[in-house]
Parts: C-alpha cells; structure tokens; sequence
C-alpha cells in the first residue's frame, strides 16, 4: 500500500511538471539513468524532493528519510531507487562528495535482516521482467556508489534543499543464476530540516 501510494504521489507530480516549461539544460534536470546488457535507459524526473518516508532510523540513531530517487520500468526492466538521507541539517552534514553504500532494497529499505540505512545510502530494486521470477539481487561485492557533488539551492526558516548527483556500479544475479552489471548515475533533491 505504501508504494501505491507513493506511486500515485510521483505520477502527479510528473504531470505537473509536464505543463511547465523548462529553459534549463540537461547538466541541471534532475534524471535517473541505468545501462544493463548494454541497453541505455533514462528517466527524466519531475521535482521530486521531499518525496519518501520520513521518520526512518539511520544506523547511528540518527532520523532519517528515504527519498524516492525515480523509476525506470519498461515491459522488460523494473528499477527504482531510493536515496537514504539524515532529516535533520545537523546530522545532515557539510555539502561535498562522499563514498556511500549501494545496498539491495529487499535488505534495506524493507528493513529484512535488521539491516540499516547509513546517511547517502542508494537503496536499489532491479526485475528483469522477461523471467517467470523477475526479481534480481544485487551481488554483495563490487558495489560502487559515490555521492559526486551536493549543491546547497535552496534555504528557507525550515528547511534546506540540496541537488545531489552520483554515480553507481555493481553485479546482479537473476533468479537462473546468471550475473551481469548495471551502471547508473542520477542527479536529484533532497531536504533536510534546519
């Protein structure tokens, strides 16, 4: 129920930002972009900061949110991605580039195993949708995921808005047991209360 509903939020939010025209170029949109078995996809986001579920426990204790960081879904290939971030300014910390952790939703987001969310973790979910059992794991080695630029745009008495771009690797496995890379990068928003 959780992710129709927030399904239903991101699909309004795409149609309210297809009435607006944008004079930006592409190095300013925010995107989500996979290449898998050399196939290239690229999903141009709506303004989607904010977007997620607050009130998440980091691993440190400190509040959290996952920040829903887009979907790519033809009739072959399911991803999407979340970005893990502290709420808070303080715990937030200072804007920069930094190396985070890729993890495999099933483990993360969905809290399966005690596992937890570290800030800047990238909770991601791949199904190769041509399979009877589409769902894939994501290996646990040879996982990249760095955080390339955060970028302070906006301050307001309550909050923060930062763009941050970043860039991933790894190795999934299907459920026929075959391995094979994915690459992506993105560029998004995200708030933190100040």
């Amino acid at each position: 129920m959780k992710k129709i509903t927030l399904l239903a939020l991101v699909l309004v939010l795409f149609v309210a930002n297809a009435c607006k025209k944008s004079s930006s170029t592409n190095s300013g949109k925010l995107f989500l972009e996979i290449t898998v078995n050399g196939q290239t996809y690229t999903e141009d986001l709506a303004d989607i900061g904010g977007t997620g579920f607050g009130g998440e426990t980091s691993c440190t204790n400190k509040p959290g949110f996952v920040q829903f960081s887009g979907m790519i879904e033809t009739s072959q290939v399911l991803f999407e991605a979340y970005f893990f971030h502290h709420e808070n300014e303080v715990d937030f910390g200072s804007p920069g580039s930094a190396s985070a952790r890729l993890v495999d939703i099933k483990n993360y987001y969905y809290n399966f195993n005690g596992a937890c969310n570290a800030n800047f973790d990238l909770n991601i979910d791949f199904e190769d949708k041509r399979l009877s059992n589409p769902a894939c794991l994501v290996e646990s080695t040879g996982k990249t995921h760095t955080v390339e630029s955060i970028t302070l745009t906006e301050t307001t008495s309550t909050e923060k808005r930062y763009v941050i771009s970043g860039s991933f690797s790894c190795t999934l496995r299907n459920s026929n047991n075959v391995s094979f890379p994915l690459t992506g990068k993105y560029r998004t928003t995200v708030r933190t209360l100040r």
